[in-house]
């Protein structure tokens, strides 16, 4: 994450709001010293999601930061008209939830080869992806470490939101 002094910007709440601390974030703590989010709102994402089956730590941690993207306060960087995410992120979420199973069906079954070019499994899921690790939301391992983790998260509640809306739009 950037640090800075100033005032930093939530363009995904518009123009009216600014990072400050917010205590209680579950499931995103790492972001309160400065957040964009709110506690309820939070709660509210992560009360909705779906569950995720045989995800490995890795997957968790991967999904649980990528569902965390609208509490940073870093939004300003790389939120446009939606979140812009590192192809490497993206890339490193599917290559550790591919066994994972969302209701009845493998990630890795969902999004073939095809799908995965040029950032796909992301895009598929309402995210911009670019190529560069510069201006765009990448993963940071700290908060997950091991040391940390049990501060930062509880993984019986990580699952995945983009989800949702691919198979929303398969089977519409």
């Amino acid at each position: 994450m950037w640090e800075t002094s100033e005032a930093q910007l939530c363009p995904y709440y518009g123009a009216d709001r600014i990072a400050e601390p917010e205590g209680n974030l579950a499931n995103c703590s790492w972001f309160g010293k400065k957040a964009c989010c709110k506690r309820t709102e939070v709660t509210s994402v992560f009360s909705d999601m779906f569950k995720l089956f045989g995800a490995t730590k890795e997957c968790e941690d991967r999904l649980n930061y990528l569902n965390c993207y609208f509490c940073s306060p870093d939004q300003e960087i790389w939120f446009r008209e939606k979140a812009t995410i590192c192809r490497s992120f993206c890339d490193s979420i599917y290559e550790h939830c591919a066994d994972a199973w969302f209701e009845d069906r493998m990630i890795r079954d969902i999004f073939t080869d095809k799908t995965l070019q040029d950032g796909g499994f992301c895009k598929d899921n309402f995210f911009d992806v670019v190529d560069s690790e510069k201006d765009c939301y990448k993963f940071d391992a700290v908060p997950f470490s091991r040391a940390e983790s049990r501060l930062y998260i509880n993984t019986n509640l990580v699952a995945i939101l983009c989800l949702t809306f691919v198979f929303v739009r398969q089977f519409v």
